[in-house]
């Protein structure tokens, strides 16, 4: 994506998340709270490399940037850089929110749209069996499906070598 800051222009990988990454994943960060850095929906996030790349010496925290010539953001954090063997990469983390308008890509408000990576945090002793029973029935109360949809969930510890997608 292309972000702008005052005349200078570069390319990030952007990923769109929901404010709580930072309490499931443990993204080292420089500057800036974990707790409080994607709570406002025009905030983000940047690696090292990016900061250090775009801002030089410059404390880039506070700083506005504009994505795709459409929307501003304010710079909330600077996390480590993620490692190349993560099966999660980015550049630059902003609310999920933006992602459609940004983008084009997926309809964020419907119920039927299942192409996104969802992350969640269960407690130790979740009954799986229990919770896929439980996740399937409100999907098919609270929505009035034509089909029947289907979730596919595993352990982080299998995505790298067992990608459901036939990666690894």
């Amino acid at each position: 994506m292309l972000i702008d800051f005052g005349n200078k222009k570069f390319k990030a990988i952007v990923g769109f998340t929901d404010a709580e990454i930072f309490d499931i994943f443990t993204f080292p960060f420089v500057k800036g709270n974990p707790h409080t850095a994607l709570k406002n929906k025009n905030s983000a996030v940047i690696t090292e490399k990016i900061a250090t790349e775009f801002f030089g010496q410059k404390d880039p925290i506070n700083k506005m940037i504009t994505f795709n010539n459409q929307i501003d953001f304010t710079i909330t954090g600077i996390i480590k850089d993620v490692h190349s063997n993560s099966s999660l990469q980015f550049e630059l983390l902003t609310s999920f929110e933006h992602l459609e308008e940004l983008t084009g890509q997926g309809n964020t408000d419907s119920w039927n749209e299942f192409d996104f990576q969802t992350y969640t945090l269960l407690p130790r002793h979740t009954n799986i069996s229990e919770f896929d029973i439980k996740i399937s029935d409100l999907l098919l109360r609270s929505h009035n499906y034509s089909w029947k949809p289907s979730l596919h969930k595993q352990p982080l510890t299998d995505i790298h070598l067992h990608d459901l997608n036939g990666g690894g």
